[in-house]
């Protein structure tokens, strides 16, 4: 959806913008497992979170990000095994 843009007049007559992004509950939900997930939050409770009634729902729905969050779990560790970076 493109951003919307919403002008507005208040009693005094001043003017303002306000520049919004109008996003899906879909989107919205796929933000929050993906943000939770990168900062350590376990699937469990952001199945809660999500309303769902068991986490296979959460990660049938969800699988394309905690796959991603995965392999980069895998890449970092082995990062760190085979010595390829620095910390």
């Amino acid at each position: 959806m493109p951003p919307r843009l919403l002008i507005s007049r208040n009693s005094s007559g001043v003017y303002s913008l306000n520049f919004f992004i109008v996003v899906s509950l879909f989107t919205l939900a796929s933000f929050i497992v993906n943000r939770s997930q990168h900062n350590g939050i376990d699937i469990t409770t952001i199945s809660k979170w999500l309303g769902h009634k068991s986490v296979t729902t959460t990660m049938n729905i969800y699988e394309h990000i905690l796959e991603s969050g995965k392999e980069q779990v895998v890449s970092c560790v082995s990062d760190v095994l085979l010595g390829s970076k620095q910390a």
